[in-house]
Formats: C-alpha cells, structure tokens, sequence
C-alpha cells in the first residue's frame, strides 16, 4: 500500500506550496476606471448588463462600481455574465455590497470567477431599496447594453432575460484580480487502491495556475 501514501502527500504538499506564492495587489482584468459622461439610472428591482472585453485571463475577485451621487439604493448587486451570442448569458459571479456610498467608487466582492483574454463578457447591475444611479456613456454610440425583463428582481438570475437593449456602455465598472499565482489541482482529491503484491495503483493530477505570473510548487515523497 506504499504508493497510495505517496500520492496523497504529494498533493497535499502540493497545496501548500502554491497558496504560498500567491500575491495580493490587485489587477485590472476588464471594464471602465473613468467616471463616465452621463449619470443613468434604473429603479429598484431592475437590472442592466454592459458588455465587456477582457484585456487579460485571471481569476475575478471584485468588480468596482461608481455610484453617482444621488442615488438612493440601500444595497449594490453585481453580477459577471457570459456571453451568449452578443448578450448576456449565464451567472458566472455575483455578489453584493450593503449600503453603497454615492459619489464614489463602491467594491463588490465577488465569488470567484476565472475569466479568458480576449473573451466578452457582461457586467451587470441590480439596485434594492432606492434607484441606483450610476454613470455610462449614455444616448447610444457606446458599446452594447440591456436591461432585464424582469423588473421585480431582489439578486441577479442564474439566466439573464433580455429586455430593452441599447448603446449606451460602457458603465463605470471594472474587475480585479488578486496578482500573482494561483494553484489549482485537478482533481482535488485522488484515492488509490492496490492489492498487497499486485500491480502499483496509478493515477494523474493536472496542476494548473490560474492566476498570473510563475507558479512554483513541488511535490516530496516520504517513504510510509
């Protein structure tokens, strides 16, 4: 039975190593740092998705919002859409933020999401309890934007239905993720078997970073 003992050191070892070369500066991933033009607005319970392109792959760890300064929304949600053929799909990320502060940049933590270079993807915004008013480009000649078909919404759906679509992006949001690596083992468990004088048992791991920059790890073997 040593080669079971083996395996399973190795990927707790393995664990340890790559949490500890992990960094903590943020990095922008995709959306808008300027406090955009126009101030817009949709009352409680409706939400609006603006498309965006993300510049760079990594891991999503919270989406800035800027709240214009009359807006009376007692609580922020932020969701990371997918995109389904130029408009938003899937829920791939949300979170929320208790009473925003207006007239300034409001962070969201976020569930974590990995997202692709290159890829699009939509950031929407759902105010509860007052109008949440925000900033985009506003009147067309942006890029792509639409509000939910739902007007009664409390959290973001798992699936985005489609209402009024417009030009009006993008808003002033953006997403970051923590720099440096991030370790990912696939799968995350492995049990292994072998009859006493049978073959070894075998089996793989994938190790992967999912976050930016080198990823160090290693893996040691002690004899059980």
């Amino acid at each position: 039975m040593r080669r079971v003992a083996l395996v399973v050191l190795a990927l707790s070892i393995m664990l340890v190593n790559g949490s500890a070369h992990r960094a903590h500066a943020a990095s922008v991933l995709f959306g808008d740092q300027a406090v955009e033009i126009k101030g817009d607005y949709n009352a409680a319970g409706t939400a609006e998705a603006f498309s965006a392109t993300a510049s760079t792959s990594g891991s999503v760890a919270s989406i800035s919002v800027y709240v214009d300064t009359t807006s009376t929304a007692t609580s922020l949600v932020v969701g990371l859409y997918a995109d389904a053929v130029g408009r938003p799909g899937t829920l791939l990320s949300s979170g929320s933020l208790p009473s925003p502060t207006a007239g300034a940049w409001n962070a969201v933590p976020m569930t974590a999401a990995a997202v692709s270079g290159g890829s699009a993807y939509w950031i929407a915004l759902l105010g509860t309890g007052g109008t949440l008013r925000f900033r985009d480009r506003c009147c067309g000649g942006g890029s792509a934007a639409e509000v939910s078909a739902q007007t009664t919404l409390s959290s973001l759906p798992a699936s985005w239905s489609s209402g009024a679509r417009s030009a009006d992006g993008p808003v002033s949001a953006y997403a970051t993720s923590a720099d440096g690596p991030v370790l990912a083992v696939t799968p995350g468990s492995l049990s292994l078997l072998a009859a006493p004088g049978g073959a070894p048992a075998s089996g793989s791991l994938t190790v992967t970073n999912n976050g930016s920059g080198s990823l160090t790890w290693n893996a040691t073997a002690t004899p059980a």
